[in-house]
């Protein structure tokens, strides 16, 4: 609302006949608002009386000029302010006033200016200033200025009146900019988005970015175990959904991609640090209230931790199908009391298929007790997981290779593993650790 109590001086003169309405807010002096605007009038019966005719179309003529009006208060005049998308904005300027109140036609210069600006799905940008030119029914703006999550950013805009239906558009454009993606990653890169809306059906959100580093990429965390009692891995959320209003229905079509090889955050010096998209990169569909990102990335050596340790996998595979739902293609290796031991991981999270290979002459339930029963605080007591592992080679004695470990039935409560193994694996991601300081 307002920041203070706001006086305004109302004054109405008619005069051959066309009425002059005048708004000043006090001071008069000093005013940082004052309006001018004139309308024809009609007589009415005999001529005592006169009325405004048609008033959407009665055309008319007025001045208006703006010394940093606040126009938070303003929007609460009119309606519920939560869908005013600007907060701490204001208006400086002069224009004149031309046309009908149906379609008026604005000829000056205007800046407006806010603190922050509400996008479609909860994004913000801060610190707006964007100047504008009025040209009759259209607008333009080609020099605006904003901070996305804290970079700097450019902004166009543009608007027309008179097309059929009424149309609005802008961009924003920026390097270095960050961008969340699912997972806790954060990616930064070069921005080229366009903004769309008419007066039918909801807006539009198109464009692309470039990625040029990824940080905050998350650990994996796996606990392999005899069942029961172990459960199925943990799920993770396709997209991050938030609470939908008007324009979370914005649709929404932006490529992510790389430019070849793309540099990352990681947590040993010896990762191979890159990140790269296929060659149609990542699409972010659907909605602002419900985003869905389908395609498949790759990423350089990751580390994957286990009781048994630290293991590292060369590669990573991450893939969102239609639906949005991630699936993990990777195979990590560690040395372990049986020696180097390889476990794999393939599948979407609740029905994932994973596998043990061991040196020759190893079999699988020695390699999984050696991977659950290491030092990490989700191991498995040893007596009961010895206890399991003598089960395991009496009943099913099997070698420890892909081919006979990979998991072919469903990931539920009910099934075990190739042809009833009694081996499960639970998993999930991990944020990333925080950044430590370079030393002195």
């Amino acid at each position: 609302g307002f920041s203070e109590k706001l006086t305004l001086a109302l004054s109405a003169v008619t005069q051959e006949g066309r009425l002059t309405c005048l708004v000043n807010q006090e001071p008069a002096e000093n005013s940082p608002l004052k309006l001018e605007v004139e309308f024809p009038m009609s007589p009415l019966g005999g001529g005592e009386r006169t009325n405004l005719p048609d008033f959407a179309h009665t055309p008319i003529k007025g001045h208006a000029v703006f010394r940093n009006v606040p126009l938070d208060g303003w929007a609460a005049l009119f309606g519920d302010t939560s869908k005013w998308p600007l907060k701490g904005s204001t208006l400086d300027g002069a224009a004149t006033v031309d046309g009908t109140p149906a379609i008026p036609q604005l000829t000056g210069n205007l800046t407006l200016a806010a603190d922050s600006l509400m996008l479609p799905g909860g994004e913000t940008l801060g610190k707006l200033t964007l100047p504008i030119i009025c040209q009759g029914t259209k607008t333009e703006s080609d020099a605006g200025t904003a901070f996305y999550r804290g970079t700097p950013v450019r902004l166009t805009a543009a608007t027309d009146l008179t097309a059929k239906p009424w149309s609005a558009k802008a961009t924003l454009s920026g390097t270095n900019v960050p961008v969340p993606l699912p997972l806790g990653m954060v990616a930064h890169g070069d921005a080229a988005l366009q903004i769309t809306e008419s007066g039918v059906g909801p807006g539009k959100i198109t464009g692309t970015f470039t990625v040029s580093d990824v940080s905050g990429i998350p650990r994996l965390e796996v606990t392999p175990g005899f069942a029961p009692p172990c459960l199925p891995w943990t799920s993770w959320p396709a997209t991050t959904v938030v609470a939908e209003t008007n324009n979370q229905f914005t649709s929404l079509s932006i490529r992510i991609m790389t430019a070849g090889s793309t540099p990352r955050t990681g947590n040993f010096v010896s990762d191979v640090k890159e990140v790269t998209t296929d060659a149609g990169g990542l699409l972010l569909q659907g909605t602002a209230g419900h985003p869905v990102l389908t395609g498949r990335v790759m990423m350089g050596s990751w580390t994957v931790q286990l009781p048994a340790g630290t293991f590292l996998a060369d590669s990573v595979a991450l893939a969102w199908n239609d639906e949005g739902t991630l699936s993990l293609t990777s195979t990590a290796y560690g040395i372990t009391r049986c020696g180097l031991v390889g476990i794999g991981i393939d599948g979407p999270a609740g029905d994932t298929a994973p596998w043990l290979a061991g040196t020759p002459g190893t079999d699988a339930a020695e390699i999984l007790q050696a991977l659950a029963s290491g030092s990490g605080r989700k191991s498995s007591p040893p007596l009961a997981q010895q206890a399991a592992r003598i089960r395991e080679q009496l009943l099913f004695p099997l070698p420890a290779a892909e081919w006979i470990t990979r998991r072919l039935g469903k990931n539920n409560f009910t099934a075990l593993g190739f042809d009833g193994s009694p081996w499960i694996f639970n998993g999930e991601f991990l944020p990333a650790p925080p950044k430590q300081p370079p030393k002195p």
